[in-house]
């Protein structure tokens, strides 16, 4: 029999091409997004989109709190929505809980996920609890767009540049540092700033905020597998290029230092690193109202190349002049564990 080696985003293909429909008119965008799209009343789209967290896959019941996980579980949909240019509104939760999670610890999986939807002012509607063998969160997160302003990966255009607004390898150092074992009474502030992004993503709200009402924004997309992944993925939707530079990275100290104290390279972090939901995005060159955020967030968003005509049949991603390839996360090719 021959043996399937096929990676996550080969086989969320087959079924997007194979199985995925969208036959009702109220259908604006199916899969293939951070989001699906629904027209809404009133000027508005819905915007819906769904994801898990499972124990020993996304976290380690070890090293994170309940509230941690609860928290995550939310904070990583709300990014999706967010990556769609879309506000978030409401969500479900669905739980399957092994038999060492009793109630206490679920209400505090609850407490975390309440404390994130602080942040954004977004309800839980609804959802479900079963028993199963791991632990696993899931949510479905809905939010607003207003018609026909919802950002795609597909829109980016020859001449764009490309910005990304949060940090980018601070979480997967966290999960470094966590993967050490380092006691934590032995961890000083800078360790558990990185640990704090990994357990506890920390979205740009008011960022993406502006950017719902940036017209000029041609694609958006959350950095969750890693910036030169997910930047591919805009580029194989749009069929575009990209030349981006490490210098406007902007890597602050104590990031290069604790990355190099621990054994890592900071750039494969910023590059490869995921798990930030920092927002990637493009737009013009020249555009007033980017220009404008640049000016008013000049720590947290920054311009990291152009975008640029493919040369040959697939999509190529240059840094600092020379043809890279990703080397993302991918739950199908590697497991990892925080």
């Amino acid at each position: 029999m021959k043996k399937n080696n096929s990676g996550e985003f080969d086989i969320i293909k087959i079924i997007k091409d194979k199985y995925a429909t969208s036959k009702h008119s109220f259908i604006k965008q199916g899969s293939g997004d951070d989001c699906a799209v629904f027209f809404g009343p009133k000027k508005y789209d819905y915007v819906v989109t769904t994801d898990t967290l499972v124990s020993g896959v996304h976290f380690d019941e070890a090293t994170f709190s309940w509230d941690d996980i609860g928290y995550k579980a939310l904070a990583v949909n709300v990014s999706d929505v967010y990556a769609m240019g879309a506000t978030p509104c409401f969500y479900l939760a669905s739980v399957v809980k092994p038999p060492h999670v009793n109630s206490k610890d679920l209400i505090k999986i609850c407490k975390g996920m309440k404390a994130f939807s602080k942040e954004v002012s977004i309800d839980l509607i609804g959802g479900n609890l079963t028993q199963g063998k791991e632990l696993s969160v899931t949510i479905t997160c809905f939010g607003t767009v207003p018609q026909g302003l919802e950002k795609m990966r597909s829109g980016a255009k020859i001449g764009d540049k490309i910005y990304v607004a949060g940090e980018l390898g601070q979480a997967s150092l966290g999960l470094k540092i966590l993967q050490t074992k380092t006691k934590a009474k032995n961890r000083n502030k800078s360790l558990q700033k990185f640990i704090r992004a990994q357990k506890r993503p920390q979205l740009v709200h008011e960022i993406a905020k502006e950017i719902v009402q940036i017209k000029s924004v041609s694609s958006l997309i959350d950095v969750s597998d890693g910036l030169l992944q997910d930047l591919g993925h805009i580029l194989k939707d749009s069929c575009v290029s990209a030349e981006i530079t490490t210098q406007f990275l902007k890597m602050p100290d104590d990031f290069v230092r604790c990355a190099k104290n621990h054994g890592c390279d900071p750039y494969d972090l910023v590059l490869n690193g995921g798990e930030d939901y920092a927002l990637l995005f493009t737009a013009p060159a020249g555009d007033a109202r980017i220009k404008k955020m640049l000016q008013s967030h000049p720590q947290k968003v920054r311009c990291l190349g152009d975008i640029v005509a493919t040369k040959g049949k697939e999509s190529m991603i240059k840094v600092d002049g020379q043809s890279v390839k990703s080397n993302g996360f991918d739950h199908f090719k590697r497991n990892i564990k925080s």
